[in-house]
């Protein structure tokens, strides 16, 4: 799963806020079943908008210790039928900036926990380590807020290899 994400963030002092909006793509599942039912063959995910959260500590001019909190809702649909999945993330990491100049290019982690739920009332979740890598630009436009546009690549640390329940 990656996402592109443009942000507007307040810097004061040595913290941060960054509110993002991003747009998911990245591959569709592989459908596997040893079920007797017949299943389709495949599944496609929708391209479904997710919101996060960013908090920064400015340990120094270069470096950033980052909180990072991520929704994102969206379908899944085979050939019958269609369900809701619910990604939550949870992550601790960091970020290094280069240039003092107008555009300040950066690269980060995360490492945490990530929620994966067929549906909103989670009734079928399961969680797993999760990591993120990312890169971006920031654009300071004054002195307590910057532009920031930023490709960010999220994935789990253990396995990618999991299986959620969807009801017979």
């Amino acid at each position: 799963l990656a996402s592109a994400l443009v942000m507007v963030g307040a810097v004061q002092a040595e913290v941060g806020v960054s509110l993002l909006g991003a747009q998911r793509f990245g591959e569709d599942p592989t459908v596997e079943s040893d079920a007797a039912i017949e299943i389709a063959d495949s599944l496609s995910i929708d391209e479904a908008l997710s919101t996060s959260l960013t908090i920064q500590y400015f340990d120094t001019e270069s470096t950033s210790y980052d909180f990072w909190f991520s929704r994102a809702e969206s379908d899944a649909s085979s050939d019958t039928t269609t369900v809701s999945l619910l990604q939550e993330s949870i992550h601790f990491g960091g970020r290094k900036y280069w240039k003092e100049d107008a555009l300040r290019p950066y690269v980060g982690a995360t490492v945490g926990l990530q929620q994966l739920s067929v549906n909103t009332e989670r009734d079928n979740d399961e969680t797993l380590w999760g990591f993120t890598l990312f890169a971006g630009i920031a654009f300071p436009i004054s002195e307590n807020f910057q532009l920031v546009g930023e490709a960010r690549m999220v994935g789990t640390v253990l396995s990618s290899d999991t299986a959620l329940g969807c009801g017979p």
